[in-house]
This record gives structure tokens, sequence and C-alpha cells, in this order.
């Protein structure tokens, strides 16, 4: 079975939790990062940025913990 992206194809395949996981990671990373940033003070502009960045965070979760990527877990 092939996926859409190298991504989709990694999860589908015999290393789907690692590759799960290590998406995952990689998304909560950014999202510790950017919160981090908010949290020291940021600009208006940027602000708003980061905001807009969480919210891809926070999809991107929601994707990824999408029961049907949780095949192999």
């Amino acid at each position: 079975m092939q996926g859409f992206t190298n991504l989709e194809d990694r999860m589908l395949g015999p290393e789907g939790l690692d590759a799960l996981s290590g998406a995952l990671a990689s998304v909560r990373a950014v999202g510790a990062e950017v919160r981090s940033s908010i949290a020291a003070g940021l600009p208006h502009g940027d602000f708003a940025h980061a905001e807009k960045i969480l919210a891809a965070v926070d999809a991107a979760e929601q994707i990824l913990l999408n029961s049907a990527n949780l095949k192999g877990a």
C-alpha cells in the first residue's frame, strides 16, 4: 500500500508506529518552541504569526492522532 507522501508511506510500513511517534514529536517540538517564544514576549506582528503556527500544530496533531493512523498501535 502506498500513501500520498513519504511520511504516509512510512506510517503505513512496518515502522509505522515509530514514524508516527517521530512526526508527533517534531510537531510538538515546534509547538513548544512557539509557546516559549510567546511566553518570552513577542511583538504584535510576530504574535499573530505565532497564533497561526499554533493552530497549524494543533491541526497536525489531530491529523496524526486520527485513529486511521494508529493501525500499528
